[in-house]
């Protein structure tokens, strides 16, 4: 069941930076381009952070030296690039075997940290949430409608919003919707884990826990 609560968020996650970035994309260039930008580039630093802990979780050099990029992509390619990296965490998390073992890593502004993949995941999903929830709110201040982040929509809607192609997105999707009765499935634990996200995007909330030897929430 963990593993799967955490495919069922990741799941969430990836429909809900997808709607997210479709109204960015709705927003008139010509009445409010800076703050257009500033919406795409709060994405666009959500996709880096998921790329380092992706880099992190493999072992591997990520590349990045910041927490954002110099160049800001356009929300076709940050639309294709989060979308690929969300089924790379689907698909990791279906296979993980060692979710609690500690990895070793290098933070981008200096120094090394220590955390599990599951707390490295868990990050990732809260750190996102936080940042889509001052996009909703840049979104409604430039004329735009901030993309409604229920579970209820989540899951009537997903089956046509999520092109999902991995096994694991498959798995997720097919845990939450009854297909049989086209309704959600009606599951305490599935709720419990979407309105904890839900939580904190309404709220803008930080989540701050200490993660292995590392406060990772404060520096991201």
């Amino acid at each position: 069941m963990p593993s799967l609560s955490i495919s069922t968020l990741l799941a969430f996650k990836r429909w809900a930076d997808q709607q997210t970035l479709a109204a960015i994309d709705t927003i008139d260039d010509s009445l409010y381009a800076e703050q257009k930008k500033i919406m795409i580039r709060l994405m666009n630093h959500i996709y880096v952070v998921d790329a380092i802990f992706k880099g992190n979780l493999l072992g591997i050099d990520h590349g990045y030296r910041a927490l954002n990029t110099v160049e800001t992509p356009t929300v076709t390619d940050l639309a294709r690039d989060m979308a690929a990296c969300s089924e790379w965490y689907l698909s990791y998390v279906e296979h993980w075997s060692t979710p609690t073992q500690p990895i070793t890593f290098n933070f981008v502004e200096g120094g090394q940290g220590s955390m599990s993949s599951i707390e490295m995941v868990e990050h990732m999903l809260h750190h996102s949430s936080y940042h889509r929830g001052a996009v909703g709110w840049l979104i409604a201040q430039a004329g735009g409608v901030p993309p409604k982040m229920s579970s209820l929509s989540f899951c009537v809607t997903m089956p046509h919003s999520l092109n999902c192609t991995s096994k694991g997105s498959r798995k997720a999707l097919s845990w939450l919707y009854d297909k049989k009765n086209k309704s959600p499935q009606k599951n305490s634990y599935f709720l419990m884990a979407i309105n904890l996200s839900l939580f904190y995007e309404k709220r803008n909330i930080v989540f701050t826990p200490i993660c292995g030897n590392a406060t990772m929430f404060s520096t991201v």
